[in-house]
């Protein structure tokens, strides 16, 4: 089940800090069903498959470490970054598959350890609240 990464990130958001708290996820998928017609139409689609769906979150620190069942395309790391980076403490994330770094390729080879929000500052993919400078890519707005 698609939502499977929603309630996992928020179950982890919950039991890392103490209180009531509002936790935004940035997940373009509506309980599993993937987006509506509308929601497609303004561009939304479903971020993480279910094959790459998530077994573990584990926080250490700033930095959270989500294991996924198979490896995730940027659009997938970026909604669990973007995701886990909004709960109070969380500067980062790691991702693995098979115990192996996965999912934040480098330019010229290789990939980072992990990533947090600047990893993908300007980038197409930047939730459109997030996009103040006037220099980012420009988010569609209507239908």
């Amino acid at each position: 089940m698609r939502i499977a990464l929603a309630l996992l990130l928020a179950a982890a958001a919950a039991g890392c800090h103490a209180g009531d708290r509002t936790v935004t996820v940035y997940f373009a998928q509506r309980l599993g069903q993937g987006p509506t017609h509308r929601e497609r139409r303004l561009g939304f689609e479903p971020a993480l498959p279910f094959a790459a769906r998530p077994l573990s979150v584990d926080v250490g620190g700033a930095t959270a470490t989500v294991e996924l069942a198979r490896t995730t395309d940027l659009y997938g790391a970026a909604a669990i970054v973007y995701t886990l980076t909004a709960v109070d403490g969380i500067e980062r994330v790691r991702i693995v598959v098979d115990g192996k770094q996965c999912c934040f390729p480098r330019m010229g080879g290789g990939s980072f350890d992990t990533a947090g929000r600047d990893h993908f500052r300007f980038w197409t993919g930047e939730p459109c609240e997030l996009r103040t400078d006037p220099t980012h890519a420009r988010c569609r707005r209507g239908p």
